[in-house]
C-alpha cells in the first residue's frame, strides 16, 4: 500500500505548489495511456488541495496580477487567488517542455517524428488530467478572469497546448515539417514510412491552432501556416519534376494513365492524412501540375485516339482535362470534326456500293449507325458531358443533312435540297406497312425511335412531313398499315417533337378512316340484305363487295388523275348503289372517286388451274381483265375503247399485267418490259397460266405516276414554304412595325429553323412579293415598315 502525503495547508502558497508540482511532474513523466500514474487518492488530494487554496479568503496571499505577467492591475482578493497557482503551473510546464525540446534538437528525419509523437502522446495525456485536476480554477478563476475581458488567460488544458506550441513546436518547426514532407516523398516514391504515425503529427497542429478570443472555435492557422503552405510547395516541386520526366520517356497515353493513378492516389493521402479542408487546395495543385502545364501535350493524342475508338483511353483524356477550367475546350471542334468526317464518308462508302436507287432502310441504319457509336461514346467516355452532347448534335446535323446520298453533286439536283426527310420517311414507310416478314413489337419501336432520332436532325422537316404524310395516306386507303398502335405511336412521337399544329392532319385522317370504317360495315349490311332479298325472289342482286374509303379532301394528299376512265360494267351497280346509299344519308356532299388509287380482287380461271388464281390488282387493271371476259384478243387500241384511260395509265397498267403473264404480247416471247406498245400491238389472254400461288398480287407503281407525284410533292413543299414565309414575315413586322432588312431576315430565319432552312434569296423575294402586295413599305434603302 502507498502512502500519501498529507493535503498542505490552505494558506500556505509554497507548500501547497510543492504538494502539486511533484502530482503534475509524476503525470507529465508516467505513461498515463498505458496504466501508470496517480493513484486515485492522490488525484483527490490534488484536486482537494486546489480547492482548499482558491477557496482561502487571506488576503495577505493577494498578489498583484500586474506583476505575474500583466494580467491587470485589480487587486481585489477574489480575482487574485488562484492566479498564484495558474501562472507556477504554466512557468513548470515551460520548463518541462524546453528540457524536451533540448533533447530533440540532435534529431532529425524519421527519428525526430517518432520523438515527436512518442512525447505528444505522453503530454496530450497528461494535460488532460492535469485539465481534470485543475477543474475548480478553471470553472471559477478562469471563468471569472476571462469574463472581465482577460482572454489571455485560457483554461489548463488550453494553456497546456500554447505553452507545447511556443517551447516544444516552434524550436524544432523547420526540422518537424522538413521531416514530415519527407514522410510524403517516401509516400509518392511507393516507400514504407515504418512505424511513424504522419497523421498524428499532421493533426498535432490542428490542435495547435488555439483562439483566445473562443477557446472553442476550430482555428487552422498554425496547420496552415507551418505544414500546408510548405506541403502545397512540395507537392507542386515533386509532380512538376516527375511529371516533365515522364513524358521524356514515355508516351502521352502512359502519360494520362500516370496521371489519372497519381491523381487519385494524392486524393486518397489528402483523407488519410491531412485536414479535410486542404483537400481543394491540394487537389487543385495536382491539377495544375499533372493537367495544366501539359494540357497541349493531352490533347494532341485525342485525334488518334477517336480513330482506334480507344474508349477507355478517351474517357481518360476526358477526366484529366475536365478537372482544368476551359482545358477541354479545344478537343470540341476536333471531335465535332471527326464525328462530321465518319458520318460522311460512312454514306460516301455506302454510295459508292450502290447498284441501284438507294434503300432508305440502309440509308437511315448507316447514318443511326454513326450516331450511336458516337452517342455511346459521349455517354461513357465522356460521362455525358453537356458540351460534346452540343458537339455531337452539330456534327450529326451537319452529315445528316448533307451527304453524298442526301446532297449529290448531280445536274438532278441543282437545287441541293436534302434527300434524307424523304428517305427517312419511305424508311418509316418500310417500318409501318404490311410485309411478309413479321417484326416484332419492341423491335419495330425501337425502330421508330431510331427514325426520331434522325428526325431530330433534319433542317427541313417540313418535307419529311409531306413525304410521310404522303406514304401515310396511301397506308390507310390500301388498308396495309403494319398496326394501328405503330401507326399512331410513331404520330405521337412526332407531336411531342413538333406539336400539335405538325400532325394535326395525321390526326384528322385517322379520323377520316374511324367513320369510313363505320360507312362501310353499314353499306355491307345494305348489300347483305339486298342479296338476301333478290334470293328470296329467285334472283341475283349481281352486287359485289365494295368497301369504299370516305376522306375529307383538304386533307388527304391523294391526287385526283383527271382521265376518262369508264367502270366496268360488272362494277357499275354496286357503285350506283353506293352513291345512292352516300347522297342519301349526306345530302349535299358531293364524292370525288379517286380511281388512281382504288384496287380489288379478281378471280382469273386458265386451263392450268381448276381453282382459278385470287388477283390483287387496280381498278385499271381489273378493267382491263374483265374485257378478256369477252375476247381472248385484244388490240391496244380496242382496250383504250373499253376502258377509257389515257395512253400513261393504260401502257403502265398493262406493262404491269404483262410481267405477270396473265396477257401476252401476240408474237412476242421476250421480255415484255422491252415491248413497244402501239395501238395495233394485240393483247393475248394467257390459257395457259401456271403457278404455284394461288394469290398473286400485280398491282405496282406506275413509274410516270411516281415521278409525277414526286414533283407534285416538291412543288407542294415549295408552296408551302412560301405561305409559310409569309405569314412569318408579316407576324414579325405586325409586331416590331419598323424594321431593318438584315434583323427581318435573322428573324424569319430563327423563326422558321423548326420547319426548315430558308434561303436568303427566297426571303427576299417573299418580302418583294408582300411589298407590291402592300403589306409592306420601303421607308429606306435597308428599312421596312408594317403597312397592312
Amino acid at each position: 500500500m502507498v502512502n500519501t502525503p498529507p493535503l498542505p495547508r490552505a494558506d500556505d502558497i509554497d507548500a501547497t505548489w510543492k504538494y502539486i508540482e511533484d502530482g503534475v511532474g509524476q503525470v507529465l513523466r508516467d505513461d498515463l495511456a498505458h496504466g501508470a500514474g496517480l493513484s486515485s487518492q492522490m488525484y483527490m488530494n490534488l484536486y482537494s488541495a486546489i480547492h482548499n487554496y482558491c477557496v482561502s479568503r487571506d488576503s495577505n496571499r493577494s498578489v498583484s496580477l500586474a506583476s505575474r505577467g500583466g494580467v491587470g492591475s485589480s487587486t481585489r482578493g477574489a480575482q487574485l487567488i488562484g492566479a498564484d497557482l495558474y501562472y507556477k503551473l504554466k512557468g513548470f510546464l515551460e520548463s518541462h517542455l524546453s528540457s524536451l525540446e533540448a533533447e530533440a534538437q540532435p534529431m532529425s528525419g524519421g527519428n525526430l517524428l517518432l520523438y515527436y509523437i512518442k512525447c505528444w502522446d505522453k503530454y496530450t495525456v497528461g494535460a488532460q488530467y492535469i485539465n481534470h485536476i485543475f477543474n475548480y480554477l478553471n470553472r471559477h478563476w478562469v471563468k471569472r478572469e476571462r469574463d472581465d475581458g482577460r482572454k489571455n488567460v485560457v483554461d489548463v488544458n488550453t494553456m497546456c497546448l500554447c505553452a507545447w506550441k511556443e517551447c516544444f513546436f516552434d524550436p524544432l518547426e523547420k526540422k518537424v515539417i522538413d521531416a514530415l514532407l519527407e514522410q510524403f516523398t517516401r509516400l509518392r516514391n511507393g516507400e514504407s514510412t515504418g512505424t511513424i504515425d504522419i497523421r498524428k503529427v499532421v493533426y498535432s497542429l490542428v490542435s495547435l491552432g488555439l483562439d483566445q478570443l473562443d477557446i472553442k472555435r476550430v482555428n487552422l492557422q498554425v496547420y496552415e501556416q507551418a505544414f500546408l503552405h510548405p506541403f502545397i510547395q512540395h507537392t507542386k516541386d515533386y509532380y512538376t519534376k516527375e511529371s516533365a520526366l515522364f513524358l521524356q520517356e514515355n508516351t502521352v497515353v502512359d502519360y494520362n494513365r500516370k496521371a489519372e493513378q497519381r491523381l487519385a492516389e494524392e486524393k486518397g493521402r489528402v483523407d488519410v492524412y491531412l485536414h479535410p479542408s486542404s483537400e481543394q487546395r491540394v487537389i487543385e495543385t495536382c491539377h495544375e501540375c499533372l493537367i495544366a502545364d501539359h494540357a497541349e501535350v493531352i490533347r494532341s493524342e485525342f485525334g488518334s485516339l477517336l480513330q482506334g475508338y480507344r474508349e477507355d483511353d478517351i474517357r481518360r483524356v476526358h477526366v484529366l482535362l475536365s478537372k482544368v477550367d476551359g482545358a477541354l475546350d479545344p478537343i470540341l471542334p476536333v471531335f465535332e470534326s471527326y464525328v462530321k468526317q465518319e458520318g460522311e464518308n460512312a454514306v460516301k462508302q455506302l454510295a459508292k456500293d450502290l447498284t441501284g436507287t438507294v434503300d432508305a432502310s440502309t440509308y437511315v441504319d448507316t447514318l443511326i449507325g454513326v450516331y450511336e457509336r458516337y452517342v455511346h461514346l459521349v455517354e461513357v467516355a465522356f460521362s455525358n458531358h453537356t458540351s460534346l452532347h452540343k458537339v455531337l448534335d452539330a456534327a450529326c446535323l451537319a452529315f445528316i443533312n448533307k451527304n453524298a446520298i442526301a446532297t449529290p453533286d448531280s445536274p438532278s439536283n441543282k437545287s441541293r435540297d436534302s434527300k434524307t426527310p424523304e428517305l427517312l420517311a419511305s424508311y418509316c414507310n418500310t417500318l409501318l406497312k404490311k410485309t411478309t416478314k413479321t417484326t416484332e413489337d419492341f423491335d419495330l419501336e425501337a425502330k421508330l425511335e431510331n427514325a426520331i432520332v434522325i428526325f431530330r436532325f433534319l433542317e427541313e422537316k417540313d418535307a419529311f412531313q409531306k413525304h410521310y404524310t404522303r406514304n401515310l395516306a396511301r397506308r390507310l386507303v390500301y388498308n396495309s398499315s403494319a398496326s394501328d398502335d405503330a401507326e399512331r405511336s410513331m404520330v405521337n412521337k412526332l407531336k411531342n417533337e413538333c406539336g400539335m399544329e405538325y400532325t394535326g392532319k395525321l390526326n384528322k385522317m385517322f379520323q377520316d378512316i374511324s367513320v369510313s370504317g363505320e360507312l362501310q360495315e353499314e353499306f355491307k349490311e345494305r348489300v347483305q340484305q339486298k342479296r338476301q332479298d333478290a334470293a328470296a325472289s329467285g334472283g341475283e342482286a349481281n352486287l359485289v363487295d365494295f368497301s369504299p374509303t370516305i376522306i375529307a379532301e383538304g386533307c388527304w394528299p391523294l391526287p385526283s388523275v383527271k382521265d376518262g376512265f369508264r367502270l366496268p360494267n360488272d362494277l357499275t351497280k354496286t357503285y350506283e348503289a353506293f352513291t345512292q346509299y352516300y347522297q342519301a344519308k349526306h345530302q349535299g356532299r358531293k364524292l370525288k372517286w379517286l380511281w388512281n388509287f382504288t384496287k380489288g380482287d379478281v378471280k382469273i380461271h386458265t386451263k392450268g388451274s381448276k381453282i382459278g388464281y385470287s388477283v390483287t390488282a387496280s381498278i385499271y387493271q381489273i378493267a382491263i381483265l374483265l374485257a378478256y371476259n369477252d375476247a381472248d384478243v385484244l388490240s391496244v387500241a380496242d382496250l383504250q375503247e373499253i376502258t377509257g384511260l389515257s395512253n400513261t395509265y393504260l401502257h403502265g397498267s398493262l406493262h404491269l399485267i404483262l410481267k405477270s403473264k396473265f396477257l401476252l404480247v401476240e408474237g412476242v416471247s421476250g421480255d415484255p418490259k422491252d415491248v413497244e406498245l402501239t395501238p395495233e400491238t394485240r393483247i393475248v389472254f394467257n390459257q395457259d397460266f401456271k403457278s404455284k400461288k394461288i394469290r398473286i398480287n400485280i398491282n405496282g407503281v406506275i413509274k410516270t405516276e411516281a415521278k409525277a407525284e414526286a414533283e407534285e410533292t416538291k412543288k407542294a413543299i415549295e408552296e408551302d414554304r412560301k405561305w409559310f414565309l409569309q405569314a412569318t414575315i408579316v407576324r414579325v413586322m405586325k409586331a416590331r412595325k419598323t424594321l431593318k432588312h438584315t434583323a427581318l431576315v435573322q428573324e424569319t430565319i430563327v423563326q422558321s429553323k423548326k420547319r426548315f432552312h430558308p434561303k436568303i434569296g427566297e426571303i427576299k423575294k417573299v418580302i418583294d412579293d408582300l411589298i407590291e402586295r402592300e403589306y409592306l413599305t420601303r421607308i429606306e434603302q435597308d428599312k421596312y415598315e408594317y403597312a397592312a
